[in-house]
């Protein structure tokens, strides 16, 4: 056989090898994937894949995606549904069938676009014939429970697998409202919390958590917590009995979750007034600190210090020598966003904090000795540099803005205002629980003796891994701080005012979630730019930059100029113009418009000189595959020719 025919046999051979390789790695390879980005961004979290394994029953996923109408829209949303669909797959793979995905394509008037309005998706109009592009996700359980994102938008793709996780999750663990257990010292539902003040309708964020949740109010003095409660929600604990600071440590220690909002100066906390005696009510204290408790999970607050932050500082008006001024208070003040922790879900995305008075949050000193290493503590929310803390008498009585301003000095350092604790922990009573209260002698005359209740082991650390976040500021859910409310006809309407009522909210529904679900954190950004592509534009940007610089300030120069001799005004208002001003002012206008034609050109050549470095990096992307398999081939024919010439 001539070899020229071995050849043309061999290459058909070869287009045949090929073609039923990838028939077949189609069938057999279907469920392998490979994930070579940086960041593992198609790879779920350990959190996420214990949540499939672990799903109690089954849950249905619909996507719907109008893909026919996707040419009509920007390509991110092609990208970004694309990378829904295959993380989609990935659940689907690791929940070993208990998860079924159906993709649908709603294009108008179709019976798919019916559904998807139907379970509340949230189409957006793309053309002049108002057709609906669709891009969101509907999960139902087997007892119709139905969870909705309502539109996935690319802008929020790195709380992407929280979101599903989230949802999934919700779908498995079917049943009634969660539980969050209340404990405060301030009539956060209502009520007169001083006999002589006026009652007060409660706090707006309380009505946003009841609906959402089922609230239970434990008061101060209980001494176990209900097992029906989820997570324990404290503001401002103040003068807990050591018998609740022991329940709620036992709660702690079985792996109950705990958010608590505590304060060294509470401006909602005002103690009865004596009228025998006015400064006495004043002197009192107005801080929560939990006593024990805080130590236990490795914190420290000083009550008598407030954190003054500069740079955040809010405007208030205050009463001067000089009457009402505008002037930035250093109590009141707006975190930096990137003092936001914007990896955890409790503050991810999360822009404008307003706190009140807070306190500044330490890790302890010792807290590898007395806690070990079986915690951690994570920074949530923090002040600036520019911070300082302020003796909290300094406003206990009559606070003065302007004086704080002027006696400020930086520490130079930031102050944790919210930190979340995590993993396990030893009890704060490591000697048992606290004595019983003394109780009345019974009456030997009653007829039945009440059986007491059988006491709970003492369990000093933590059985399971718990979650807490501690937040050293209580005013921040006042409504001034968090909300805007309306009375209309009776009804009271509420809107958010900045984000202090999301972050409780979040902090919340990232606590009720299981252990797996809190473990979660944003993913990395899908997006890659093409960092040389935008490094070269810059670096052309920068090289016409300073030329057109320069022409604005003569364009800018020269219209002043113009107008200057334009609007000459003489006697009663007629302009008196001499020839040659006349003809300095056709001057400049025909250096405007050399001036104004010559910006443009710079424009258009700096436009040409990105499309030319395009043009290039297109060319050799494209170019460079196919000249290496050249080359290569180039290098073995050589390689032949050589051993066969040896020969």
């Amino acid at each position: 056989m001539s070899a020229k025919k071995t050849s043309l046999i061999a290459l058909l051979f070869g287009v045949v090898l090929f073609v039923a390789v990838n028939l077949l790695s189609r069938e057999v390879l279907r469920a392998a994937r490979w994930d070579l980005t940086e960041q593992k961004l198609y790879t779920l979290s350990e959190g996420s894949a214990n949540i499939c394994r672990q799903l109690k029953e089954p849950v249905r996923l619909r996507f719907f995606y109008s893909e026919n109408l996707a040419s009509q829209v920007p390509p991110q949303f092609k990208n970004y549904a694309d990378r829904v669909r295959e993380l989609l797959e990935e659940y689907v793979a690791l929940a070993d069938g208990k998860l079924v995905l159906e993709v649908f394509d709603p294009e108008p008037f179709t019976e798919e676009e019916d559904q998807a309005v139907g379970f509340g998706l949230a189409g957006q109009p793309i053309n002049a014939r108002n057709d609906q592009f669709f891009l969101g996700l509907v999960g139902t359980n087997t007892v119709d429970d139905e969870e909705v994102i309502p539109f996935l938008s690319p802008g929020q793709e790195a709380s992407l697998e929280y979101d599903i996780s989230r949802l999934v999750h919700t779908l498995s663990h079917p049943g009634d409202k969660q539980v969050v257990g209340l404990i405060s010292a301030l009539p956060l539902e209502g009520g007169q919390g001083n006999p002589f003040q006026p009652a007060s309708p409660g706090w707006g964020v309380v009505d946003l958590i009841k609906q959402q949740y089922e609230l239970r109010n434990l008061g101060l003095d209980f001494d176990s917590v209900d097992p029906e409660v989820d997570v324990l929600l404290l503001i401002h604990p103040k003068n807990l009995s050591p018998q609740a600071q022991y329940a709620v440590d036992q709660f702690v220690m079985g792996g109950g979750h705990v958010l608590a909002f505590i304060d060294p100066h509470s401006e909602q906390d005002r103690p009865m007034a004596n009228p025998q005696n006015p400064l006495q009510g004043m002197n009192q204290s107005r801080a929560s600190d939990l006593g024990p408790l805080l130590a236990a999970w490795g914190l420290e607050m000083a009550t008598d210090k407030l954190v003054g932050d500069l740079e955040g500082a809010l405007e208030v008006t205050a009463p001067t020598e000089r009457g009402p001024q505008r002037m930035r208070y250093l109590l009141w003040f707006s975190p930096r966003e990137d003092a936001i922790n914007a990896d955890d879900f409790a503050t991810a995305g999360l822009q404008e904090l307003r706190f009140a008075t807070a306190g500044a949050l330490e890790k302890r000193a010792d807290f590898a000795e007395a806690i070990g290493d079986g915690a951690k503590v994570e920074s949530l929310i923090a002040s600036s540099r520019e911070a300082q803390r302020i003796e909290e008498f300094m406003v206990r009585f009559n606070p003065d803005p302007e004086g704080l301003l002027q006696k400020f000095a930086s520490e130079n350092r930031s102050f944790d205002l919210a930190v979340r604790v995590s993993g396990t922990l030893p009890s704060a009573f490591s000697d048992g629980p606290p004595p019983k209260p003394e109780t009345p002698e019974e009456d030997p005359e009653a007829d039945e003796a009440v059986d007491p209740e059988p006491e709970t082991a003492h369990l000093a650390a933590s059985e399971k891994p718990t979650n807490i976040i501690v937040v050293s500021d209580t005013d921040m859910l006042t409504d001034n701080f968090s909300l805007r409310i309306q009375n209309f006809m009776g009804q009271r309407l509420m809107s958010f005012s900045g984000q202090n009522a999301s972050f409780l909210l979040n902090a919340l529904e990232n606590l009720l979630g299981s252990n797996d679900l809190i473990s979660l954190r944003a993913r990395g950004n899908f997006r890659r730019p093409f960092e040389v592509v935008e490094d070269l534009q810059k670096e052309a940007q920068e090289r016409y930059y300073l030329k057109e610089q320069e022409i604005e300030l003569r364009i800018q120069e020269a219209e002043q100029r113009l107008q200057a001799l334009q609007f000459q005004e003489v006697g009663e208002g007629y302009a008196i113009l001499s020839p040659e001003q006349e003809g300095e002012i056709e001057t400049l206008n025909q250096e405007l418009l050399g001036m104004r034609k010559e910006r443009r050109d710079i424009r258009h050549e700096l436009d040409k000189d990105v499309q030319r470095l395009m043009t290039k990096l297109k060319a050799l992307n494209m170019g460079a595959v196919p000249l290496g398999v050249l080359l290569i081939g180039a290098a073995l024919w050589l390689l032949k020719s050589v051993q066969r010439s040896r020969r």
